[in-house]
C-alpha cells in the first residue's frame, strides 16, 4: 500500500465507512483492505468494529487466539476417530 492509501484507509475506517467504499476510494479490492486493517489494526490503533464474541458461529483463527480454551485440540478429538 502507498501512503495515500493508508491514510484513505486509516482515516475513511475511523468514520465509520464500508470496506466496500473504503476500497473504491483507495484503488484497492476489498480483500486487500480487509487484510491490511487486520494486519496494521495495532500500529494505526483501528478498533475492532464488532467484538469477536459476536462471531457468525464458525471458529476463526481470531476467536481461537482469544479464548481460553484449546480449540485446536478440542477440533482433533472431535473429528478423531474412537474405538
Amino acid at each position: 500500500m502507498t501512503e495515500e492509501q493508508i491514510k484513505i484507509i486509516v482515516e475513511m475506517y475511523r468514520d465509520g465507512r464500508s470496506y466496500i467504499k473504503i476500497a473504491k476510494r483507495a484503488s484497492a479490492s476489498v480483500y486487500q483492505v480487509k487484510r491490511w486493517v487486520r494486519l496494521n489494526r495495532d500500529d494505526y490503533e483501528l478498533t475492532r468494529r464488532r467484538s469477536l464474541a459476536e462471531g457468525s458461529g464458525v471458529n476463526s483463527e481470531a476467536a481461537e487466539i482469544a479464548s481460553s480454551w484449546n480449540i485446536k485440540a478440542s477440533k482433533r478429538y472431535l473429528s478423531m476417530k474412537w474405538g
